[in-house]
């Protein structure tokens, strides 16, 4: 018979006894549990039993309130600072919410307050965030009551979505008294005449301003002013607007009349960039700013003596009233001043963007290049041509591009525009400057030619001529516009054609001066 294992048995031993001790600890919890069980409800029985007897004995007596250290303290609640400036500020900075949540905490603790009191988690700020742009939005809805322009110009710009594409985006916003509003940058599906006029109406009807609108400004493109599929003609039609209730920008048409003059002095560009331009900006560090060349007085005739002196004063005072929208607008009337002999500023700007696309660029640098042309290589057939583009802009351009805002001075603007340049420049940036500018004289439409009744410039004789003109009848049409649906009041017609016929027998009395005879 084998042996027995002994370090088997003795393993088998201590498992028993493990378990046996298990078990007993078992029982006695149970029987703990069941003591304790039965000792809890026999003293709530008694106290039960001792209150009822204790109120009965003691019916009268005052209840005692336990002492605040027996109840237990509650937190006080967190305080929420965030306020909707500090959600305007975010938005601006376009912070995210982790962001914002940092910035808010580490702003709060240098303020001398404790962050255990206030709220800084990620979602209350995200909450509070949310909450805030609605209120922001409810309390900026746009609801005027006074007649409005709708204005809308688009722009190629990097796609949000991926920032590399290109999308057509269309600012939209209307103006009237006390009252601009931006409607909305939507994305259009092009920049043509069929897609531009529905963005722009989506907007103007989510905002229920149909019934607001009296006009439209807009750039005088292609796509806008298309005689039978341009923008402006939609918009009209959609809102049910009489025609000519439009309001063209009078820089962009200033623009295109500096153009052709440009081109017919200076030839036409070969590509974007001009390159005497560039030949200007890559001397432009050592150029001698301290000597200036003005125009020279001695060269000029009397009659341009006079205009001289009556325009140096003009853009003064321009200079003076320090209304500049931009930079560029105050630039050319300080270079202008300098060439007709007036101050000479300090320093000049050094000179910037120089492609076509850009505004003023050209009358800018042609000033530019004529006060300190000495110091510069050009050829004598550049000379010639920019300095009659200098002397078409200091002597006629400068002061009405800088008029150009200002509604109620268009049709005298425009009538003086022509007249002044065939009276001052020669025949041949004459005869372009007129040709473009009456290219665009049907913007003067009948409805908006009664602006010119509040030129503080025109003579009230002049002004009763204008409103006789009105009331008489007239046959014309406009030819630049299709036959409308609605009639026009036709009495209007005859201010604008009173203003044609003044503009014509204006010009046949001026004189013009070769382009050879030049200063």
């Amino acid at each position: 018979m084998a042996g027995v294992d002994e370090k088997l048995k003795r393993a088998t031993e201590e498992k028993r006894r493990k378990r046996q001790r298990m078990e007993e600890m078992k029982k006695k919890d149970a029987a703990a549990s069941s003591s304790t069980l039965d000792h809890d409800v026999t003293l709530d029985l008694e106290s039960s039993t001792t209150s009822s007897s204790s109120n009965e004995e003691t019916e009268d007596d005052d209840f005692k309130a336990p002492t605040p250290a027996e109840c237990p303290r509650r937190r006080p609640p967190k305080e929420n600072k965030l306020t909707k400036e500090l959600t305007l500020a975010w938005e601006r900075d376009n912070l995210s919410i982790r962001a914002a949540t940092s910035s808010y905490a580490a702003a709060a603790m240098s303020l001398g307050h404790d962050i255990e009191h206030i709220t800084v988690s990620r979602s209350s700020t995200h909450r509070t965030r949310v909450k805030n742009r609605e209120e922001i939005a409810m309390s900026l809805s746009f609801k005027p009551e006074v007649p409005l322009v709708l204005h809308w110009d688009g722009k190629l710009l990097p796609s949000l979505a991926d920032g590399r594409s290109l999308e057509e985006r269309v600012a939209v916003l209307v103006s009237g008294e006390d009252a601009e509003e931006i409607l909305g940058v939507p994305v259009s599906a092009d920049g043509t005449g069929l897609a531009v006029p529905e963005t722009v109406l989506k907007l103007v009807r989510e905002s229920s301003l149909e019934g607001n609108n009296i006009g439209m400004a807009f750039d005088t493109t292609a796509a806008n002013t298309g005689m039978v599929q341009g923008a402006c003609i939609r918009i009209e039609r959609a809102l049910e607007k009489p025609p000519g209730c439009g309001l063209a920008c009078r820089h962009q048409i200033l623009e295109v009349v500096l153009k052709d003059v440009f081109e017919a002095c200076m030839g036409p560009s070969s590509g974007p960039n001009i390159a005497l331009f560039k030949r200007l900006q890559n001397r432009w560090p050592i150029v001698d700013q301290s000597r200036p060349q003005p125009l020279t007085p001695t060269a000029l005739s009397s009659d341009e003596e006079a205009h001289r002196l009556e325009m140096l004063g003009r853009l003064k005072r321009l200079l003076d009233c320090g209304n500049h929208p931009r930079e560029d607008y105050k630039e050319i009337i300080l270079l202008s001043v300098a060439y007709l002999g007036g101050e000479v500023p300090t320093s000049f700007r050094a000179p910037g963007a120089y492609h076509m696309a850009r505004w003023m660029a050209k009358a800018i640098y042609a000033v530019k290049i004529m006060l300190f042309h000495d110091q510069l290589e050009m050829s004598r057939r550049e000379l010639a041509g920019i300095r009659r583009v200098a002397f078409f802009v200091t002597m006629v351009y400068a002061k009405y591009w800088n008029e150009a805002m200002i509604p109620s001075y268009a049709a005298k603007n425009d009538l003086d525009f022509i007249t002044d340049v065939k009276r001052i420049c020669d025949d041949g940036v004459a005869s372009v400057a007129e040709r473009a500018m009456r290219r665009h004289l049907w913007y003067l439409s009948e409805n908006l030619i009664g602006l010119a009744i509040f030129d503080d410039r025109i003579g009230p004789e002049q002004k009763a001529e204008m409103v006789e003109g009105m009331k008489r009848p007239s046959t014309t049409k406009n030819p630049r516009r299709p036959e409308p649906k609605t009639p026009i009041n036709l009495s209007q017609q005859a201010a604008f054609r009173l203003l044609l016929s003044v503009v014509d027998a204006g010009l046949e009395k001026s004189t013009r001066r070769p382009a050879t005879d030049l200063p």
